[in-house]
């Protein structure tokens, strides 16, 4: 009988294990409608707005938040290259390309078709020019990506 009970015992917690382990732990919600979900076209994390319009596409690295800011690390899955009519975008090598985003939630976001961008999204950055963005648009220091 107690060999009995220390199975059930045994297949219990290997469930509780396995189901708590395969979770999934998205979606991250950031306030104001914005969130971070993952991507089921291409399997990555990406950061969406309302009606799960997408504000940054490829893979969502590290972000932070707080009520008025998301920062974010992107790896892209394109570099876009401006000002070329034929080549929208140029592949390039996914594993060390990265790529910073501002985005404040307290400003109206309105879509650009000329930029195709969002009015409250800032980016894409490399590291030196996402310093000086965050700084001039006060992004706390308690915010986050190293």
């Amino acid at each position: 009988m107690k060999m009995y009970s220390t199975k059930i015992q045994l297949i219990l917690i290997l469930n509780l294990l396995m189901v708590i382990g395969c979770r999934n732990k998205l979606p991250i919600y950031f306030g104001d409608g914005y969130k971070l979900i993952l991507s089921a076209s291409y399997n990555d994390r990406a950061i969406v707005k309302k009606y799960n319009i997408y504000i940054i596409h490829g893979h969502i690295l590290k972000y932070d938040f707080d009520s008025t800011f998301i920062i974010a690390i992107q790896n892209p899955r394109f570099l876009i290259v401006p000002k070329q009519e034929h080549i929208r975008y140029k592949d390039f090598d996914h594993t060390t390309r990265r790529q910073y985003w501002i985005i404040n939630k307290k400003i109206e976001s309105i879509f650009n078709s000329e930029t195709e961008q969002y009015s409250n999204v800032f980016g894409p950055y490399s590291k030196e020019e996402f310093l000086i963005k965050r700084k001039e648009l006060r992004v706390p220091d308690k915010l986050l990506l190293d």
